[in-house]
């Protein structure tokens, strides 16, 4: 609504470079803070937006994070195996290189 007023009645007297002269400063004034207060209120409406998805993701984060116990014995049983075969592995080659021989 202020995007409206400002555009349609504010900004038609402050462009005239006649009227300014009339008006002084207080136009000038008068129109810096309308487009503050616009400034704010656009600001204002992306803060309550990014809070929005910020929540989204919090909430995301959550159910997933209480899934992570009864996954967690299934990556760990993944991560000693994989620890275990790459030890190993060295030997397994070895061995098979001498049977080879």
């Amino acid at each position: 609504m202020m995007k409206t007023v400002k555009c349609n009645f504010v900004d038609p007297i402050i462009t005239n470079p006649g009227d300014i002269e009339s008006l002084g400063n207080a136009a000038r004034l008068l129109a810096s803070w309308i487009d503050g207060v616009l400034e704010f209120t656009i600001l204002k409406h992306e803060v309550i937006v990014l809070r929005l998805k910020f929540n989204k993701v919090m909430n995301r984060i959550k159910l997933i994070s209480k899934l992570w116990p009864r996954k967690k014995e299934f990556i760990e049983g993944a991560y000693k195996i994989l620890l275990f075969t790459k030890i190993s592995r060295k030997q397994i080659n070895y061995t098979m290189n001498t049977l080879k021989a």
